[in-house]
């Protein structure tokens, strides 16, 4: 399977999963052999994520600019990264691409909506 189907699939079960256990919303699923469990609390309009190794996850903050790290479930302080985005509406940090080779090519590349500071 190409890398960008697999993130393609990783973001549609991010999204169901942030769907799902949100208290707004009903919790129910038609396959019993499925269930949903959270993963990690604590972030803020999550949109995507990456992961970068064995129980080590990139998750970008869409509104704030900000990319998270995850280590074993466990929400680390701080940030990796902090950028300045546009975030009305449907802007903001809203995509993460890993070199294809990360481990030796530790290359990531963000897709983001910026304000006029962060462009210049």
């Amino acid at each position: 399977m190409r890398l960008d189907k697999i993130i393609i699939w990783l973001l549609v079960g991010l999204s169901c999963i942030l769907t799902l256990s949100s208290p707004s919303h009903s919790q129910f699923l038609n396959d019993p052999n499925l269930q949903v469990s959270e993963v990690v609390a604590g972030l803020h309009q999550p949109t995507a994520m990456a992961f970068i190794g064995s129980g080590d996850i990139l998750v970008l903050q869409k509104a704030d600019g900000r990319v998270r790290r995850v280590i074993n479930g466990v929400l680390q302080t701080g940030q990796v990264l902090d950028v300045a985005v546009d975030n009305a509406s449907e802007r903001g940090l809203l995509g993460i691409a890993l070199h294809p080779r990360f481990s030796t090519n530790p290359f990531t590349s963000l897709y983001i909506t910026g304000t006029a500071s962060c462009l210049t």
